[in-house]
């Protein structure tokens, strides 16, 4: 039987999925045009990739663990964003 907490994984990296699916498909320019990547502090991060906070295109959020991080950043690496694996750390994670 599952754990709780992998339950809970489940769900955030099943929401996480459909909500950045939605905005990269509101977007209109493919996968291929959006980085995916894991940090423990999601804004610091993009402003280290020179997002721009105000005008740019980005979306972020809280993943229930590093685990649904990782998920949710491999689901859209194989569909084509850039990023990769070894970002974040062994705690929860944010997705940008």
């Amino acid at each position: 039987m599952a754990k709780l907490s992998e339950l809970m994984d489940l769900v955030s990296t099943n929401e996480l999925v459909k909500k950045f699916d939605k905005f990269v498909k509101d977007c209109k320019t493919g996968y291929g045009s959006f980085y995916v990547g894991i940090s423990k502090d999601a804004l610091d991060r993009l402003k280290a990739h020179k997002v721009d906070l105000d005008n740019g295109i980005y979306l972020w959020d809280q993943a229930a663990s590093s685990d649904a991080a990782r998920a949710v950043e491999k689901h859209f690496t194989d569909l084509g964003c850039e990023g990769g694996g070894g970002g974040g750390d062994d705690g929860d994670g944010d997705d940008h």
